[in-house]
């Protein structure tokens, strides 16, 4: 298999467990909102998908070719913190406006600028992907990338819940968020959040090593 047909497959593996795991992701925004957020309609849990779907087969078609290109080329397929490094800055630039998306989906607001909160992105990404792959490749089945997606997930949520919310609010600064937010508050949305992203990238990488 060449290197277009992995980046074909890996953004097809995504867009598949996208499908799945979509209303959850928005369910997770939802909890974690400063906005209090309320969806009694389960088709608007799929509200924005559509320009989420190009965006997330490119996105996470760029990540798991990516890091499996320069596993390859590091460490001869065995797992590599430089590949999950250069994955994580790869992806940053892409996964960050489909975040976005998503919150201004929820929040009925377009204005928030496409990029904020990319720091953010990066310090939750690439904590993740040193997790998420170290334990995926450590162990040779299905199991272990779902078993590493909850793991990784669960260690990051904190910076998922800054995010979120300094995402959605364009004049608030994260020192204002971390005053206002509660220890509580930063594992809030935890349970959905672990099963959307856990669900997602074990989906993706199992379809995209064993289809």
């Amino acid at each position: 298999m060449n290197d277009f047909q992995k980046f074909i497959k890996a953004g097809f593996s995504a867009n598949v467990a996208l499908f799945i795991t979509y209303p959850i992701d928005i369910y997770k925004i939802n909890i974690q909102s400063f906005q209090n957020i309320k969806n009694n309609n389960m088709f608007k849990y799929y509200k924005g998908i559509l320009p989420v779907i190009p965006l997330t087969f490119v996105e996470k078609g760029i990540k798991i070719f990516t890091y499996d290109h320069f596993r390859n080329k590091f460490d001869s397929g065995n797992f590599s913190f430089r590949a999950a490094l250069i994955a994580g800055l790869f992806q940053g630039p892409l996964t960050n406006p489909i975040d976005i998306i998503k919150i201004r989906n929820q929040i009925r607001n377009t204005k928030i600028p496409l990029y904020r909160g990319l720091h953010l992105t990066y310090l939750r990404d690439i904590p993740f992907n040193l997790v998420f792959f170290g334990i995926s490749d450590s162990f040779d089945n299905p199991y272990s990338k779902f078993a590493a997606s909850f793991i990784g997930t669960t260690l990051v949520t904190p910076i998922d819940v800054l995010k979120t919310r300094y995402s959605e609010d364009t004049n608030v600064t994260i020192k204002e968020i971390v005053k206002k937010t509660k220890l509580n508050d930063y594992f809030k949305g935890i349970v959905p959040r672990v099963l959307s992203v856990g669900f997602f990238y074990g989906i993706t990488y199992n379809l995209f090593l064993y289809l």
